[in-house]
C-alpha cells in the first residue's frame, strides 16, 4: 500500500513537470501485474488523436524473461464521434490489439 502511495506522489510530480516543461498531456507511473512499474507519457497529436507510450520495468523479472519481452506499450486513440472512439495498441507483453469504446452521458 505504501509503495502505491509513493508511486502516486511521484506520478503527480512527474505529471506536473511533464505538462509544464515538456508539453505532454499525460505522465503516469502505475504499478501493474507482479509489481511491474509502468511509466506512461501521452500527447494529443490532433483534437481527435491521442498517442500514449509506456515503458515497463519489472525488477522481479529474471534477465532471460526481460530479454524475451519488449518492455513497451504504444497506444493510439482516435475519437470517431462524440460517443465513439477507436483504439489500437501494441504491447510487448500482449502483442497487438484494438477495440471500440462507447460513451453515453445524459
Amino acid at each position: 500500500v505504501l509503495g502505491g502511495a509513493l508511486y502516486g506522489e511521484i506520478g503527480g510530480l512527474l505529471e506536473g513537470f511533464a505538462s509544464n516543461n515538456l508539453g505532454l498531456d499525460l505522465a503516469q507511473i502505475d504499478v501493474g501485474e507482479g509489481g511491474a512499474v509502468v511509466i506512461r507519457v501521452g500527447k494529443y497529436l490532433s483534437n481527435r488523436l491521442f498517442f500514449t507510450g509506456g515503458f515497463v520495468v519489472n525488477p522481479a523479472q529474471t534477465a532471460a524473461a526481460r530479454e524475451a519481452q519488449i518492455p513497451v506499450e504504444l497506444t493510439l486513440d482516435y475519437q470517431l464521434l462524440r460517443w465513439l472512439a477507436a483504439q489500437g495498441e501494441f504491447s510487448g507483453r500482449r502483442g497487438l490489439g484494438g477495440g471500440l469504446e462507447t460513451q453515453v452521458a445524459w
